[in-house]
Order: C-alpha cells, then structure tokens, then sequence
C-alpha cells in the first residue's frame, strides 16, 4: 500500500512539473492534456491504496474471528487442547506397574538377606517373604490338610495394595490367607477355598484376627490406609465365631479403624440374622466395603458404615460410561471410596481413569505378597 501512495505522490508531482515547465516550452493544449493524465494517475493509485487498505483489515478481521472460535472450542473442550487425545493424556498420568511397590513406603519385595539390613527395619514397615520356598526360613512342616495345609497356631497372610493410579500411592490392602501348597503357598481371598477340616466361619474369624494383628503392630494401617478382610455368611452366621472375634475388639476398640469388611451387597438387604449380625459389626466399629458383581445400582449405600463401594474392572467396562460416572459421584457424595478390583492391563486402568475411578486393585499394579509371620518378624528385628 505504501508503494502505491508513492507512486500517487510522484504523480503529482510529475504534474506539477510539468506544468511549470510548459508554460514556457508547450502550448497551453498540451499542458492541460498532460496535467490530466498526470491527475488521473494519482487518482487510480489513490483508489488502488484505499482498496488495499479494505482489504488488509477485512483479513485481519477473519484472522480474528478464527482465533477466537478456536479458543472458544478449546475452552468448551479442555481434553481436546493439544495433539494428544484425551486417553492418551490419561494414560501419561497411570503410574507403571513395576514402579508401584517403590512408590509406596509400606510396601517390600522381600526380606533383607542380612540380619544387618533387617535390624534397621521400621516397625511401621510391612516385612514381605519371597513366596520361593527355596529362601523361606526352614521350620517343621505344617500338618496337611487335602493339598493345602495350615498351621494351627499361626496363621500367614498376604497383602495386596489398593493404588491410586494417579499418584501410585497405597490406600489400603486387601488381605489373603496364605496357605502352603506344596513348596508355595496358595493366596484365599475368601473361605470359599478353605481346606477341608477348617470350618468357613472358623477361617474368616481367625484372618480377621491375624489382620487386626498384623495390621496394630506390623503394617502401619489406619483409618486412611485401611486393611480389607472379606467375609461371607459363614461368619454372620456364626454367632459363636462373632461373639469371640468381637470380645478381641471389645479390648481394644481402636483396632477396628483399621479394619474395612468386605460384603457382598445382597448381604445387606438380607434380613434376620444377616442384619444383626452386620449390626454387630459396625456397632463395635467396623466399617463395610460393599461388593458389586452384576449390579451396579447397589443397595446399602445409606448404611452410615459404608466405607467403601468395590466393583471389578470387567464389569466397569461393560457398563454405560454414565451409569459408571454416575455411581462414582454417589459414592463419593457419601464420603466412600470406589475401588476398581482385578485390574489386569494399563488399557483397563486408562478406561477406568476416564469413567472417573482413580483407586484401583489388581495383577496390573501388585500381585498378592505373603506378609512375615509374626515369630518371624519379631526375630528378624
């Protein structure tokens, strides 16, 4: 645009010359004629500058109405800002598996190999045994029992954390009941496979006991950092195994902070002895996880000792995306934890991650770790 002014600008004065110069050398036709010509070049260039000049803020205007709908988009849109996807952004935030067990302090591979490195042991630390038989310490075998068999004055558990996969921190542990199996041992989560010759509330009484325990003296639990027993009917209907795990509590009542029991859902709508017996429980403190398999429109939610609210991946990813986020918000309107259990891929943890699921459990993260026996701990410190 500035070119064609000053061609404008030369024009004229072109003209202007022109003109004092034929006043003396060009009849007056001919210096009227060029003066014209002279005028009429100006005033093209001037046009050509002035619709230039349009033209240039016209684009400038389009540029910014496209920037301002693109920011309007992004604004509207925050998983779509940058060139990576939302699943993607996600799945940079999943702490990887092999990296978990160091993330959290409560947790170790194994037992140190020296008494040196054991001495030095935290008190507050859970003290994990390789499940080798070949590194157990030597002890007499244990009297059999079918193909497992269990100590009768000790019993072993094992521990798997529960992660927030964003963080990769623990938020509890689920207890198991290690049993021998040969040379390894063989990881119950519930009494359903308990050896013949123990009885199933007999089982789940004395896992709750050795996890009250362990998790007073060994672990480090707390209201925060809770250890997860399950239970089934055998125990709520039990009242003998109830009473006798309860007078354990009844002596130290703080005990039970540590403890969330795991229940399937239908339990609680259940009457009669279900009913009173769960009473019990939480009457002495415990709090309750509920455990979904088919629905996930659970009952029990108004329980006022609803800790925890436990649903596999599997059955996550099969529901609607909105019933899932949906449950989620009304578990944590209630101030409880929503657990993804037996998370098995990053994939399944980046679903979850995306339906709103953080807290999640499962050979992804950890596998099940066998926790020291007692007798066992207290020599090594």
């Amino acid at each position: 645009m500035s070119a064609i002014i000053l061609i404008a600008f030369v024009a004229a004065a072109a003209s202007s010359l022109l003109t004092g110069i034929g006043s003396d050398q060009a009849s007056e036709r001919q210096l009227a004629l060029a003066a014209g010509a002279a005028l009429a070049l100006a005033s093209v260039a001037a046009l050509a500058a002035l619709a230039a000049y349009w033209r240039a803020n016209a684009l400038a205007g389009e540029v910014r109405r496209l920037a301002a709908a693109v920011d309007s988009a992004l604004r509207a849109n925050p998983a779509a800002q940058g060139s990576a996807s939302a699943a993607s952004m996600r799945a940079d935030t999943i702490v990887p598996a092999a990296s978990v067990l160091a993330m959290a302090p409560e947790m170790e591979d194994a037992a140190p190999s020296s008494a040196d490195a054991r001495a030095g042991t935290s008190n507050n630390v859970v003290q994990l045994a390789t499940r080798k038989g070949v590194h157990r310490r030597k002890k007499a075998a244990p009297p059999h029992i079918g193909n497992l068999t269990s100590h009768t004055d000790v019993v072993e558990l094992s521990l798997q954390p529960i992660i927030s996969a964003t963080t990769g921190r623990t938020a509890g542990f689920d207890v198991f009941r290690s049993l021998h199996d040969g040379d390894t041992f063989r990881d119950l989560r519930t009494s359903a496979g308990a050896p013949d010759g123990i009885e199933k509330a007999t089982f789940e009484r004395e896992t709750l006991e050795a996890a009250i325990r362990a998790g007073r003296r060994r672990t480090g639990a707390s209201a925060d950092n809770p250890l997860y027993v399950a239970i089934s009917e055998a125990l709520l209907h039990s009242p003998d195994e109830l009473t006798s795990l309860l007078k354990l509590v009844n002596s130290y009542p703080v005990v039970a902070e540590i403890i969330v029991i795991c229940i399937e859902a239908d339990r609680l709508t259940a009457k009669s002895v279900n009913s009173k017996a769960i009473a019990r429980l939480t009457q002495a403190g415990f709090r309750l996880a509920l455990c979904l398999d088919e629905d996930i429109s659970p009952p029990g939610l108004s329980s006022p000792a609803l800790s925890c609210v436990r649903i596999s991946a599997a059955r996550l990813m099969q529901a609607d995306h909105e019933d899932v986020a949906a449950l989620v918000k009304q578990v944590a309107d209630r101030q409880a934890r929503f657990v993804a259990t037996n998370v098995k891929s990053e994939s399944e943890a980046v679903a979850l991650l995306d339906r709103g699921v953080d807290l999640m459990i499962g050979a992804h993260f950890c596998e099940p770790r066998r926790l020291k026996p007692e007798a066992s701990a207290e020599a090594a410190r």
